[in-house]
């Protein structure tokens, strides 16, 4: 990965079958880039890997984040259960890596991306407001 400070380099895991969900999910965040904030970034997508829904995050997961990373988008076609979005939100946001579950039906959804974008942006604000 190259050392583009302004890059998020970004992982999608998707569930079975859903590697066109992961493709056009990822044409749509690499065009996005958010205006009219003091947080300037583009994303970049790293890879896109499956994830067995019922699996253990830290083996599935976890385990696969490389440094580097710094966004992490799980394609889901239900909400995770509690404990797992909580073990892998725990694991991933103090290392600095923004956590974001997408619907599957929201992928084709403008709006969506209006939601996704502002929470990149609080994320990576705080991070910078919380090492000044």
């Amino acid at each position: 990965m190259e050392a583009d400070k302004s890059a998020v380099y970004s992982l999608i895991f998707y569930p079975p079958n859903r590697e066109n969900e992961a493709k056009t999910l990822t044409e749509k965040v690499q065009t996005m880039t958010p205006r009219f904030t003091k947080v300037a970034f583009q994303i970049r997508v790293a890879a896109c890997l499956p994830m067995e829904p019922k699996g253990d995050p830290r083996e599935t997961v976890l385990s696969q984040v490389p440094e580097g990373i710094r966004a992490v988008f799980f394609i889901v076609d239900r909400p995770m259960e509690e404990i797992r979005r909580k073990t892998i939100t725990a694991s991933l946001e103090p290392r600095g890596i923004y956590v974001h579950e997408v619907p599957a039906l929201a992928i084709e959804k403008k709006a969506f991306y209006t939601d996704l974008l502002l929470g990149m942006v609080f994320f990576y604000d705080s991070l910078k407001s919380g090492s000044e």
